[in-house]
């Protein structure tokens, strides 16, 4: 059976894609065997971004290492379309086999906001913190994930959460404010 030109024209975007991937690798500081970046997607400061091998960054992303700030991601990480990942403080490390769903949004740094006559985007940054997602983590569609906060390892994150707390190893939390609603020692299997 002939393939639909759908189907011809998602493998020539897929092909485009790895091609593209490949003549900018060296742009970053490291870029794993494997890994794709599905066009179209946004890079700044690539020279301080390390992405591990087998990783998956779909349309529509956007990541950012500024100011100085490292962007590390591990391997075999799905990131799916629409997200954003920003360093401009302390630096964003994502550890291996990470799951986000659609528009997450992962920032180390908030605007200041002291001087109410001054536009917030010429006061700069009020608050930095280190960003650390462990490995396995899963973190559901449009979470937000505030400066300084640590995912565990194989925690979940519910869809539409604001991450403002830690997230311990093996727990779910949800809400906005995120709260722990399964504790890691009840989550599971027995």
């Amino acid at each position: 059976m002939a393939k639909s030109r759908l189907q011809r024209s998602n493998k020539l975007w897929w092909q485009v894609s790895r091609a593209w991937t490949r003549w900018v690798a060296r742009e970053f500081e490291s870029l794993g065997k494997g890994t794709v970046l599905l066009l179209p997607v946004i890079v700044h400061g690539a020279e301080r971004i390390r992405i591990g091998e087998r990783v998956q960054f779909g349309p529509m992303c956007r990541m950012g290492a500024l100011r100085g700030a490292h962007l590390a991601i591990g391997d075999n990480c799905e990131i799916t379309g629409g997200t954003s990942i920003f360093a401009q403080g302390e630096g964003i490390e994502i550890g291996n086999d990470v799951l986000t769903a659609w528009n997450v949004q992962i920032f180390d740094t908030h605007h200041a906001t002291a001087d109410p006559d001054r536009p917030i985007r010429e006061q700069g940054v009020a608050r930095s913190g280190k960003v650390t997602i462990g490995d396995g983590a899963w973190l559901g569609a449009n979470v937000v994930v505030f400066p300084g906060v640590t995912i565990g390892r194989n925690a979940i994150v519910g869809a539409n959460s604001v991450v403002t707390h830690d997230v311990p190893d093996h727990a779910t939390a949800v809400g906005a404010p995120a709260r722990v609603v399964q504790p890691a020692e009840s989550s599971g299997p027995k």
